[in-house]
């Protein structure tokens, strides 16, 4: 806040120096005919090593937007319908995500708290492969979280903005 006429000023400056370290592994699997497997995990950590004091906050704080640990894992099965019928094609997948800091503040009121969604997907495919039907569901159980957040404590204001609920839909291509 300008101390002459109490305006907000926005600046953008360097917060400091940090280090940023992690790994990232994924396995994908076909233990047998039309059954496909995938697993990911990714671990991300990060650290300040300097700080500008400007900042107003402390150097044992992490960065915005970066989950300590993410996860996927997916499965889906295809089988023939026989009688040039098509493929029909079941998948479901999980992602996770743990706790996300929305600011460089680290403000607890607006941390995304670790979740996990879960999508379903029902597909056939023509003989001929000319046509596709999909049935869909996202976000399966209408997980409730923070897609961003922010904090401006010399308002009064934070604000979030949420996921997408529950959808549903089909497709033809």
């Amino acid at each position: 806040v300008n101390p002459d006429n109490g305006s907000l000023l926005l600046t953008v400056d360097n917060a400091g120096e940090v280090d940023v370290w992690g790994f990232e592994a994924e396995i994908v699997a076909r233990p047998t005919a039309g059954l496909d497997l995938n697993v990911g995990l990714g671990y991300l950590d990060n650290e300040y090593q300097t700080l500008a004091a400007s900042t107003g906050y402390p150097i044992t704080n992490k960065l915005p937007s970066a989950p300590k640990w993410t996860l996927n894992a997916g499965a889906q099965y295809a089988f023939d319908l026989g009688n040039e019928r098509g493929q029909l094609t079941i998948r479901g997948d999980v992602n996770y995500r743990s706790r996300t800091f929305n600011d460089p503040q680290n403000t607890v009121a607006i941390a995304q708290e670790g979740y996990a969604l879960v999508n379903a997907r029902l597909t056939w495919d023509s003989a001929d492969e000319n046509w596709q039907v999909s049935t869909f569901v996202l976000n399966l159980t209408d997980k409730e979280y923070f897609s961003s957040a922010e904090s401006i404590p010399a308002f009064g204001i934070r604000n979030a903005v949420y996921g997408r609920p529950r959808e549903w839909g089909v497709s033809v291509t």
